[in-house]
């Protein structure tokens, strides 16, 4: 399991609501040149590798634009733990005692609320663009833009994609008045053909890389997708959710304490946890009934 870093300082503030709109600023085209090949602490993407063929927009032969809506789990930032979660709704474990199963529930979920306040507003405002109309502004290069109010004020953002012979580079922009950002790098990042593949660089508005997002799996779901801060409060902590032949499991390093902690559930599902506050800090395992079990050897 490759270490991932958490990133609760990329956040841009919370509280979206939705409303359709025009570009207040000229659309800006993701070139290769603007790419970051510097190696990230998630260390799943080669992005050398995975962009060695590309080309621009402007010299690749004639591409399509991303089926937004089926561009898989990484590049809408909609990834999380609910195989482990839905187990649990489903299964009737008795009080009082906190078995270990429960434990790995309840971290599952922490983890999830935290990986929605991280990665929130872009998860949402990607979900903003592909439920809205892409229009193709130039050869190989497609836009969509809406208007969302943060906080009760508008925002404008515009979602770009460039078509690079091997995939999309993407870029979403903002424009926001009332804290000074006009046509501003939110974040972008890069979508494999086979949606495999990619990652989102995240940006605080002025300038400032504050953290990435990598995947690597099949585009349905299955691999691995990471979290890493580059910056703020919460450089150096890690989360990554991997899903590999019905097995799942969560991991987390907290820099502040300097903790691992994870949850494994296997196909059959039985799993371990390790969490700082349970079982004092030793593993804990499951089996098939979700009841306490002694750990494999």
């Amino acid at each position: 399991m490759r270490r991932v870093l958490l990133a609760s300082s990329l956040v841009l503030p919370l509280a979206f609501s939705l409303a359709c709109g025009q570009a207040e600023s000229p659309v800006a085209i993701p070139v290769l040149a603007d790419v970051s090949f510097a190696q990230s602490d998630v260390g799943l993407v080669d992005r050398e590798t995975e962009l060695a063929e590309a080309v621009d927009y402007d010299l690749a032969t004639a591409g399509s634009g991303i089926d937004m809506r089926n561009a898989g789990q990484g590049f809408t930032i909609d990834f999380n733990g609910q195989v482990v979660v839905e187990t649990g709704e489903a299964a009737e474990v008795p009080p009082p005692a906190l078995t270990h199963f429960q434990a790995a529930w309840g971290g599952v979920v922490a983890a999830d609320l935290f990986t929605l306040a991280v990665v929130g507003p872009p998860r949402l405002a990607i979900g903003v663009a592909a439920a809205g109309t892409v229009t193709e502004v130039q050869p190989n290069v497609w836009n969509a833009t809406n208007t969302v109010d943060i906080n009760g004020l508008p925002v404008t953002a515009n979602l770009t994609v460039a078509w690079v012979g091997v995939g999309w580079l993407a870029e979403m922009r903002i424009t926001d008045p009332v804290n000074g950002l006009h046509n501003a790098k939110w974040f972008s990042g890069f979508l494999a053909v086979n949606g495999a593949v990619g990652w989102w660089d995240l940006y605080d508005g002025h300038g400032t890389h504050t953290g990435v997002v990598e995947w690597i799996g099949d585009g349905q779901g299955q691999g691995q997708f990471g979290i890493v801060a580059t910056a703020g409060d919460a450089a150096g902590s890690a989360l990554s959710y991997t899903f590999d032949r019905g097995t799942a499991r969560v991991d987390h390093y907290d820099a502040a304490t300097a903790q691992d902690s994870w949850v494994f559930l296997d196909t059959d599902q039985s799993g371990e946890v390790r969490l700082p506050d349970h079982n004092a800090g030793e593993v804990g395992c499951w089996d098939t009934a979700l009841a306490d079990a002694p750990c494999p050897e």
